[in-house]
């Protein structure tokens, strides 16, 4: 994190990124390949659900883009007293601090390949389809609860800490590396609860 923040280039962020919408789209496609539609209109139900996760991936990574721009903004304005740290040194601070949401979302694939079982949808069956979802429903905030809740707050705390330790050497150790800690934790928490919640 100190050569990110003392040579700060795109392109790595960048590469971050991108890395992280392609393990989107093998999550999406994995948990498509979970479900199993059959009976009436199967085909087109499996080719409606494939379009908006298609569309919901492309979408994420606008959000990504946007969030990680606005981000960068509010740990830059804290910061730049008494310093030369530039928005540019805080946007890629806080995009190499992504590094550990990559790591983490990869475990993430992992699991979700791992832990979530096949579902067979009745199409032709509207209860049978209702108690399909019911039980998925209840399956996916159990291993919310038991994995993705403590695997968000580990990646929270090493994002923070890189993001920190990124601030220090970017404000040439005039923001403490504590500062920059709890500058990322806080606004990586407020993601962590949005996410959570929706």
């Amino acid at each position: 994190m100190q050569d990110v923040a003392l040579a700060p280039d795109y392109a790595g962020v960048l590469a971050i990124l991108m890395i992280e919408m392609i393990l989107s789209g093998v999550a999406m496609g994995i948990v498509l390949q979970k479900f199993q539609f059959v009976g009436t209109n199967a085909s087109q139900i499996n080719d409606l659900v494939s379009s908006v996760l298609g569309v919901v991936v492309i979408l994420a990574f606008v959000v990504i883009i946007v969030q990680w721009l606005v981000k960068s903004a509010l740990v830059w304005a804290p910061c730049k007293s008494r310093s030369n740290w530039s928005f540019k040194t805080a946007a890629v601070v806080t995009g190499y601090a992504y590094f550990a949401d990559l790591v983490v979302g990869l475990i993430g694939v992992f699991l979700v390949w791992l832990l979530l079982p096949t579902y067979v949808i009745d199409t032709s069956n509207l209860t049978a389809a209702q108690q399909s979802f019911a039980s998925l429903e209840a399956k996916l905030m159990c291993m919310r609860l038991l994995y993705s809740l403590p695997l968000m707050f580990f990646a929270l705390i090493w994002k923070s800490y890189l993001g920190g330790l990124g601030s220090h050497h970017g404000t040439s150790k005039l923001c403490s590396v504590g500062k920059g800690f709890a500058i990322f934790f806080l606004l990586g928490l407020i993601g962590v609860l949005g996410s959570f919640v929706s």
